[in-house]
């Protein structure tokens, strides 16, 4: 099962973004989500200190480098293996292997519209969530 913050970057949101939801709401992405919403509009400061230590290292980098990961049953691409192995649970698909084909990035209608999305379902979800809880006190 992805994590909580590749969830909610394949919904749209920022790595950055994501990763302070994650780290101030917990286990919960729901509460990330809320968090991210709550939090459109602001600035997301991002520390430099992991482009420092990749400019100070001197790795020999291979040619050939795995950029993502392709199901051999249906053609389909993962970023990483949390989602293929979300992929194997869903579809029952057991034959995976590393491409160098990459991942293309969301256009921003894409994102408009994955961000919209994302919104219905959270106040849909809200709205579930305070019929339960209504039902369960009566």
């Amino acid at each position: 099962m992805p994590s909580i913050v590749e969830q909610l970057i394949d919904m749209g949101f920022a790595k950055e973004r994501a990763e302070k939801a994650y780290s101030l709401a917990g286990d919960s992405l729901e509460a990330a989500m809320d968090w991210l919403i709550s939090h459109e509009d602001d600035d997301i400061v991002v520390s430099t200190e992991k482009e420092s230590v990749e400019m100070d290292s001197k790795v020999v980098v291979n040619e050939h480098i795995q950029s993502s990961y392709k199901c051999n049953d249906c053609n389909e691409l993962f970023r990483d293996e949390n989602g293929m192995m979300w992929h194997n649970i869903k579809s029952g698909h057991e034959s995976f292997s590393e491409t160098t084909e990459t991942i293309t990035p969301l256009t921003p209608e894409e994102l408009e519209q994955k961000s919209t999305e994302l919104r219905k379902r959270i106040k849909t979800a809200r709205a579930q969530r305070e019929e339960n809880e209504r039902k369960e006190q009566v």
